[in-house]
């Protein structure tokens, strides 16, 4: 009897292993929310997979939404409470971006959490805009959100790229210093090995009887010009911070809204 309860309770975990990640993916919520029917169910669908699969690739939860209003509220208000209110966001700190997109006002609005605020900055939301306007202008709805999923894809891998250790200048740095190193101190051997010095003036190299010169003339040898290159900021580095501000729910986030 007791061998037939272990056995079945080994049966149990061993199905509840097999259907838990299934059941996870159920209750996540869906990264397509088409609130507007924009979009076929085809797109829907390739959409949907291509945004899971950039988020699973990067943990972090990357959403569209398209809407008809905003119900009275601001669309960065809006964005941060559904993104709150339906389970969006992925570990403790609720990583992840939202792209909204309401046709009343023809807003476009990203909110972004926990390590979207990180890699995601001002400049590069005020880029991925610029980016989708034109789509979206022309109601291309379908190429302006896998447009952004591309943009995600393309940014998170060169931000992260960016933070990696850079050995390889290192390496060069040390290699560089070791050699300046050297040749100090070689110096100073050099130094200590020669016996004969140059005198600090003239008198003793010049003969008896003076020194006539029979040729003067005033030759230009070479001239030396030295230039700096001053380089201009690019928009492609988007640099710098994120501002960030605090939802209804409490939670810090990170976004921006602008109209197509």
């Amino acid at each position: 009897m007791i061998r037939s309860l272990l056995i079945a309770f080994a049966a149990l975990l061993l199905i509840s292993s097999f259907l838990a990640p299934f059941v996870s993916a159920d209750d996540h919520p869906a990264l397509v929310v088409d609130e507007s029917d924009k979009l076929t169910g085809e797109q829907e669908r390739v959409l949907e997979a291509k945004l899971k699969e950039v988020s699973d690739k990067y943990d972090l939860d990357i959403v569209v939404l398209i809407n008809d209003s905003t119900g009275g509220k601001l669309p960065t208000e809006f964005a941060d409470d559904y993104y709150d209110e339906n389970g969006y966001g992925r570990n403790a700190g609720y990583d992840g971006i939202l792209l909204l997109v309401s046709l009343e006002n023809r807003d476009i609005t990203t909110s972004t959490c926990g390590k979207g605020i990180e890699y995601f900055n001002d400049s590069e939301l005020q880029y991925i805009e610029e980016l989708l306007v034109p789509y979206l202008s022309g109601e291309d709805y379908y190429g302006a959100f896998t447009a952004f999923a591309n943009e995600c894809d393309r940014h998170i891998e060169s931000y992260l790229e960016s933070q990696k250790p850079k050995y390889g200048l290192y390496a060069v740095i040390g290699i560089v210093a070791g050699l300046i190193f050297a040749a100090v101190k070689g110096s100073g051997y050099k130094k200590e090995l020669v016996s004969v010095y140059s005198k600090g003036d003239a008198d003793d190299y010049i003969a008896p009887a003076g020194l006539a010169l029979s040729v003067k003339d005033d030759i230009f040898a070479f001239s030396n010009v030295a230039k700096t290159i001053i380089s201009s900021s690019s928009s492609s580095s988007r640099g710098g911070g994120s501002s960030t501000h605090v939802s209804s729910s409490g939670r810090t986030h990170g976004g921006r809204s602008g109209h197509f």
